[in-house]
């Protein structure tokens, strides 16, 4: 790791090292991140849920201002994808002309927030293990959510970077010495940093919520991580496991699918500011009453992607003209801040819901040949979006739906599409005929260039 990034990790990382250096306190896990304000949280400073609680705050850190937990990974690989694109000429067209440039700073923010998180979690991680006052079960719950976050960032890495970094430990001495790892032992070590989390937070006395990793939130990401592998059996597994534990249902209005409670929500961190919305509504919706191009925009390939009647076009995207020209532009989330309300935040940041879990479930089933309750799955989505149910017989045609159903299902989520091209073999197919000048290379974003030139083991992407 670069001297920049290392420093940039201990700002953001020290609160979790004062915890541990005193260890002089520590209090009983709170039922939801968000009851602890940022006050109590550096005024308690010593205690080992302050440094965790510290993880979910910093996923909104500062108003307005994105990082790799908060819409980087929506946005960036959003535009190199066919689902977004910037208005106007600027750095931004990098990436929605698959033309980046190994100093764009939007490849570096995603590079030194993902691996600031990494810190976080992994000095938690130590600092628990070390301690001789914790008891068993806050030493479980705090490991096992910070085990969840560091496998979390460093699949957000290796999905747009390829083999990257694992990063393991706080210590500069060994993290400065690391080279990129391949991308299948970075997989690895995320799965059995999951497995370890669930079995870690299986039995926590804390009640499965949403805003609060829990071992259903692990469990769905360990069925996207298999899916990603192609193991069927245990993605089909594991979704199996949180779709019929009958805590999360699909709720009937889109409109409700990302509110602050949402009952298809798995993990949905809100923010912990009253008045404070999510960061992606106050990037990606149009300044209340002004006629002027959105921040970003909407691509017509997804545009074109919706079915006629498909709801979710006309629930999750939104349209502004200026009487000659019409910008469409994402609507998952709908509200901006305000910060004249004492109000809690009517949205949540949603990681995982529901809806993805019953994509995999069907992907895995069809992937095994069982095509009609591969079809049952995706028909539920097909219901609530008002669209008659799929038409496709052959397994070919049935996976090709599901692949359709997660582009207008997921879009402007978490770089779902940019990563089914890429694990589907289809990326340059598709994109090739999308976008002129379009490359091989273009399938992974370049490692940033500070970090080739202050780490000799870290090498370039083509």
């Amino acid at each position: 790791m670069k001297k920049k990034t290392i420093y940039i990790f201990c700002l953001a990382g020290v609160l979790c090292l004062s915890v541990f250096s005193a260890c002089r306190k520590f209090v009983q896990i709170p039922p939801s991140p968000g009851t602890i304000t940022t006050d109590q949280l550096f005024a308690d400073s010593v205690d080992a849920i302050a440094a965790l609680t510290g993880i979910y705050v910093n996923v909104f850190h500062g108003p307005n201002s994105m990082n790799a937990g908060s819409g980087f990974m929506t946005l960036y690989p959003g535009m190199t994808a066919d689902e977004m694109k910037p208005p106007f000429p600027g750095s931004d067209q990098e990436f929605s002309g698959n033309a980046i440039t190994p100093t764009n700073q939007g490849i570096e923010s995603i590079w030194s927030s993902c691996y600031s998180f990494i810190y976080q979690a992994n000095a938690c991680i130590e600092g628990v293990a070390a301690s001789k006052v914790l008891s068993p079960s806050l030493k479980a719950r705090v490991t096992g959510e910070a085990k969840f976050f560091r496998a979390f960032f460093h699949l957000n890495l290796t999905n747009v970077f390829g083999g990257v970094p694992l990063i393991q430990t706080t210590d500069y001495n060994v993290n400065a010495k690391l080279g990129r790892t391949a991308k299948q032992d970075v997989y690895q070590a995320i799965i059995d940093d999951l497995l370890s989390s669930d079995s870690l937070l299986k039995n926590s006395s804390l009640p499965n919520i949403a805003s609060r990793i829990n071992h259903f939130s692990v469990e769905a990401l360990l069925a996207r991580m298999y899916l990603y592998e192609g193991d069927w059996q245990k993605a089909q597994a594991y979704a199996d496991q949180v779709i019929n534990s009958g805590g999360y249902i699909l709720p009937h209005a889109l409109d409700s699918v990302f509110l602050n409670g949402s009952t298809e929500g798995i993990l949905q961190i809100p923010t912990t500011y009253p008045g404070d919305e999510t960061t992606e509504a106050n990037y990606f919706l149009p300044f209340p009453g002004t006629n002027s191009a959105p921040n970003y925009l909407l691509d017509d390939y997804l545009l074109n992607a919706f079915e006629p009647g498909d709801l979710r076009k006309s629930a999750w995207t939104d349209s502004l003209s200026d009487g000659t020209t019409t910008w469409y532009y994402p609507y998952k989330y709908q509200l901006r801040n305000d910060y004249s309300s004492s109000a809690p935040p009517g949205e949540a940041y949603v990681w995982l819901r529901l809806s993805e879990l019953y994509l995999i479930r069907a992907e895995a089933q069809a992937e095994q040949g069982n095509t009609g309750a591969a079809l049952a799955d995706i028909d539920l989505l097909r219901s609530r979006a008002g669209l008659a149910p799929s038409t496709a017989v052959s397994e070919a045609d049935v996976l090709k739906a599901i692949q359709h159903e997660r582009q207008v299902e997921l879009f402007a989520e978490w770089g779902h599409r940019w990563i089914d091209l890429r694990r589907t073999g289809t990326m340059n197919a598709i994109l090739g005929a999308e976008k002129s000048g379009w490359t091989a290379s273009d399938t992974l974003f370049p490692i940033p260039y500070h970090e080739i030139q202050t780490n000799p083991f870290i090498t370039p992407n083509p």
